[in-house]
């Protein structure tokens, strides 16, 4: 392999089980017995990449179970290890393939060093004593997803003839397009983790159907769900104008008619924005920031001064004190959103994927929407000043339009705030000493500073 290749995928090997875990599939080599390897592109859905690999290279139907917490660094290029369950346990194997019972494996002298590691590993997370794990950890769990599958599906009149893609695979996290007929439905669970997509996704599918997928059946003991698929295509695919501006105006749509649901989006573990847009975020925020400058990294230490971090400050403050006074009522918020998550046909737009849903003021959403609207059309551009002002209108019947204005002047340097602080939050507390992670919150103060002048200078009356 040479070094560009490596440095673009990831090796995996592969622990194929059938009959519960009592056999693992074995690749015999000359005189050597080893697992199966697959190439992943490096960042891209593991598990996807997995089963379609060992389809056409090792003509394995699998499902993926869960990645192993190992890995081997025993060659330049390190290898991890992933559980998978073998979809045909009668199917025919290649001449070079064999099952065997993993205990009569490790015996063998011939056995991969690592690859056994990894099935000692295996075979002590399916132990009795092993800590329990997630509903998707245990061998079968397929199995029952497939009979609930069945019975939604019957139930809407849909056929299944076995046919899946899976983009997502951990114990309790899971992501799969069933290829039902006519219209195809979507699994997914989020696990206690991530519960609050959960119950959002079910609220708004209950109380504001209209934009967002059809939820058919939910498990609260999976905190899953199965949903229709959404028919036209996704907003990054499209270049035409058009589509954007239904995409704007169904969000906007959808924020005010979620301002009724605010106390329900709480109660649903929606992000509190009034959390993060307050001067005990921007006190925290100062701090932080001045830590990330005594790094040594050149964006902050060649272009952010503590008289830089003042100025930030007094704008924020500025700004959060602008949107609470501003009338605007707290709506549903999206604290990532990106084009990828808006299915937009000619006249219907939903929007997917509630992971960082959030309740407060609403207009930051349309700005990390736009983000994404400026890869495509640029970073400046008149199209963008009237989706801009079809989303700023639709507000105008609940605040007046001064409010509205001014609050949207603060929006952009609030965003970059929200967002810097969220980076905070999934830091976990470990930012120095990780590789790129002062760097890239170095150079979001940079946006953040840029941000924060622009507001001040256009809530001044100087043209941005």
């Amino acid at each position: 392999m040479t070094n560009t290749a490596s440095a673009m995928t990831d090796r995996w090997r592969v622990i194929v089980v059938r009959a519960k875990g009592a056999e693992v599939l074995f690749v015999k080599r000359n005189t050597s017995l080893g697992l199966p390897e697959v190439q992943i592109p490096r960042k891209q859905r593991i598990a996807w990449h997995l089963n379609e690999q060992l389809r056409q290279v090792w003509q394995l139907p699998v499902v993926s179970t869960t990645p192993l917490p190992y890995a081997s660094n025993q060659s330049e290029t390190p290898v991890r290890y992933h559980v998978a369950e073998i979809l045909d346990p009668a199917l025919g194997l290649r001449s070079n393939l064999l099952w065997m019972q993993p205990s009569v494996a490790l015996q063998e002298s011939t056995v991969d060093p690592a690859d056994a590691t990894a099935l000692e590993a295996f075979a002590l997370s399916e132990s009795p004593a092993a800590p329990k794990q997630g509903p998707f950890a245990s061998l079968g769990w397929f199995h029952e997803v497939s009979l609930w599958l069945r019975s939604a599906a019957a139930a809407l009149a849909l056929e299944w003839d076995g046919a899946f893609e899976q983009f997502n695979a951990t114990d309790s996290f899971s992501l799969i397009r069933f290829a039902t007929k006519p219209r195809a439905l979507w699994f997914k669970a989020v696990g206690n983790r991530f519960a609050s997509e959960f119950h959002v996704s079910r609220l708004l599918a209950r109380r504001i159907p209209g934009y967002v997928p059809r939820v058919v059946a939910t498990r609260e003991d999976w905190r899953a769900w199965l949903s229709e698929e959404c028919l036209g295509s996704t907003l990054d695919a499209a270049s035409d104008i058009r589509l954007w501006q239904i995409a704007v105006a169904a969000l906007a749509q959808l924020q005010i008619e979620s301002t009724r649901l605010a106390p329900d989006l709480r109660k649903a573990q929606a992000h509190p924005l009034n959390r993060i847009l307050s001067g005990v975020a921007v006190d925290r925020f100062r701090a932080i920031a001045s830590d990330l400058l005594s790094v040594d990294a050149k964006s902050s230490r060649q272009a952010m001064t503590e008289n830089d971090l003042a100025d930030i400050d007094c704008a924020l403050r500025h700004c959060v004190a602008a949107v609470s006074t501003s009338g605007i009522p707290d709506a549903l918020g999206h604290l990532d959103l990106n084009s990828g998550n808006a299915v937009v046909a000619k006249d219907h737009c939903a929007y997917l994927d509630w992971a960082e849903a959030s309740v407060g003021f609403p207009f930051l959403t349309l700005e990390y929407l736009l983000q994404s609207f400026r890869r495509t059309f640029g970073g400046v551009s008149l199209q963008e000043r009237d989706l801009v002002e079809t989303y700023l209108s639709a507000w105008e019947d609940l605040a007046p339009r001064h409010a509205v204005q001014d609050a949207w002047t603060c929006t952009p340097a609030l965003a970059v705030f929200a967002y810097f602080l969220r980076c905070i939050d999934r830091c976990d507390g470990e930012i120095l000493g990780v590789p790129g992670r002062a760097e890239y919150l170095s150079f979001l103060l940079l946006k953040l500073k840029r941000e924060a002048a622009i507001s001040k200078a256009t809530s001044e009356g100087i043209p941005r």
